[in-house]
């Protein structure tokens, strides 16, 4: 038993008596042990899933025993002990299970300045995710996309794939008198790039951004392949995609151009690694996620080169999972390159002192994973799907976020007449008509006959990013984030009218408001 509790928890009698006399009491119970030496060759003895001790004191040589501390466990078959045919399996149990306390030297919940890691197999965090109620916060994790486009039968009968005359003119007259204040970031987060021009536009903004933002947090310079910094738009891969689709529906605003789109600058983001250069920047990205990850309040004074290592380290091996399981399934991705791009754009627009608006023109079903998304000067607009339903019933993320905590602005498309829009007998999910709520409505048909809320929620997201570019800078001093989002919040949802009663109301961006800003 002493040789299992200081392999396994780094527990000893001497150094940590009482949690010695707790750990080896519970294995015995556990394993119906009759006593302390009741153990024998090949027996299979159930486990407390609790991480190693971490030293009180930290060893500045050790990376793993700096502040925070990092304490592990993983699932799996222990060292000899004696002979070599003389084994003993140890079976963990699920992490976060009923009942498990993680003991520390003071017998507390935990330990101060430590982060605790646990290993366990993919089929155990989803037996362990499906098994809550409530949400879980969570780093790193597979995530199946689901596009939301659909296609409408008839073609011919596509409307209201143009903004109003009447609206054009209101638009252009609001244009002409105002002066932008600041240039908005319109990201469209999707599967791939939408064709050559935006690719290489895109890539010189991440040569340009990604070093910014390193400079900005003092992570050091940023790392580069020759074959990155080389890239042209030649380079592009022409690959039928449904960003390419996302893109066309920016085209409702062509005739607001160039004024308009000036004060908007547009970059992709793929979700996946699989598009050209696009492995390199979601390693970039998420590398500084997990550098800020690792050092906590300490982001942006010190960058040790063992810190760098494990932050690029883990950056890679993100990707390379991710790479695996998309091998499976086309729609697969990791939550951590939704919550590395959001958090990138999070220290860019600090960084640049510009805010940006991302488009999420997809959904992903009943998420388990509660994102950790801080406060930021910008916003994520979500499509909310084409399932005929409520986003809010089935939780279906990230739309829900726009009743609690709305921090996400959920939009469905409608048609002509105020109603969800149908296409193939399906029609538009909604958002509650509750006016409180963080959402609108908005038209999603394109000319080729396609349609859905994917193509509804880049037009309110540039809408949106053309009104903020002309609204005064904040003060950046205090909690401005924070501030910001809530004066934002309060003062979107005043540019809503309520539209054409149906089964239930909606609302609609009023340019008849927006103009008078």
């Amino acid at each position: 038993m002493s040789k299992i509790l200081l392999e396994q928890y780094s527990v000893d009698r001497s150094r940590l008596p009482r949690v010695y006399t707790i750990l080896s009491k519970d294995i015995s119970e556990r394993n119906e042990l009759t006593s302390d030496g009741g153990l024998f060759a090949q027996q299979l003895l159930v486990l407390p899933d609790i991480p190693k001790h971490a030293n009180t004191l930290p060893n500045l040589d050790n990376p793993y025993n700096t502040f925070p501390k990092i304490s592990t466990m993983a699932t799996k078959v222990s060292k000899p002990i004696g002979g070599s045919n003389d084994r003993y399996t140890v079976l963990a149990q699920i992490a976060g299970h009923p009942g498990y306390v993680i003991t520390s030297q003071e017998d507390r919940v935990g330990s101060d300045n430590v982060v605790q890691f646990r290993e366990i197999s993919e089929s155990a965090a989803i037996d362990l995710l499906s098994a809550t109620t409530a949400n879980t916060q969570i780093h790193s994790a597979p995530i199946e996309i689901s596009f939301t486009a659909l296609e409408k039968e008839d073609r011919k009968s596509a409307s209201d794939t143009r903004l109003d005359e009447d609206d054009v003119k209101k638009l252009r007259s609001w244009l002409d008198k105002t002066s932008p204040e600041k240039i908005s970031t319109l990201v469209i987060v999707d599967d791939a790039w939408p064709d050559s021009s935006h690719f290489i536009d895109s890539v010189e903004f991440f040569r340009q951004a990604i070093p910014l933002v390193r400079e900005k947090l003092n992570l050091g310079p940023a790392t580069f392949s020759e074959e990155f910094k080389l890239l042209e738009a030649k380079d592009f891969e022409d690959k039928k995609s449904h960003a390419d689709d996302v893109h066309l529906a920016l085209d409702y605003f062509r005739e607001l151009y160039p004024v308009a789109d000036q004060r908007i600058n547009i970059v992709h983001v793929p979700l996946f690694a699989s598009s050209t250069a696009a492995k390199e920047i979601l390693i970039n990205i998420i590398e500084i996620r997990e550098a800020e990850k690792i050092l906590g309040t300490e982001l942006g004074s010190n960058f040790p080169s063992d810190i760098q290592n494990k932050a690029r380290e883990n950056a890679e091996e993100i990707i390379g999972r991710m790479e695996a399981f998309r091998r499976k399934s086309l729609r697969k991705t990791d939550y951590a390159v939704v919550g590395g791009i959001h958090d990138f754009f999070r220290h860019y627009a600090k960084a640049s002192k510009t805010p940006f608006f991302m488009n999420f023109s997809w959904t992903v079903p009943d998420l388990q994973y509660s994102p950790d998304w801080r406060p930021a000067y910008g916003v994520v607009l979500a499509a909310a799907g084409n399932e005929n339903d409520s986003v809010y019933k089935l939780r279906r993320e990230f739309a829900s976020r726009s009743i609690d905590p709305q921090d996400v602005i959920a939009v469905m498309d409608i048609d002509s007449n105020g109603r969800a829009r149908c296409c193939n007998d399906t029609c538009s999910s909604h958002v509650e008509d509750d006016s409180d709520n963080y959402s609108f409505a908005f038209s999603g048909q394109l000319p080729s006959g396609k349609c859905g809320t994917s193509f509804s929620t880049p037009r309110v997201a540039y809408l949106l990013a053309m009104y903020e570019s002309i609204q005064v800078q904040p003060d950046f001093s205090g909690s401005w984030e924070r501030k910001w989002m809530k004066r934002f919040r309060k003062s979107t949802k005043t540019l809503r009218k309520l539209g054409k009663q149906a089964d239930y109301s909606v609302y609609t961006p009023s340019v008849e408001k927006i103009t008078k800003q």
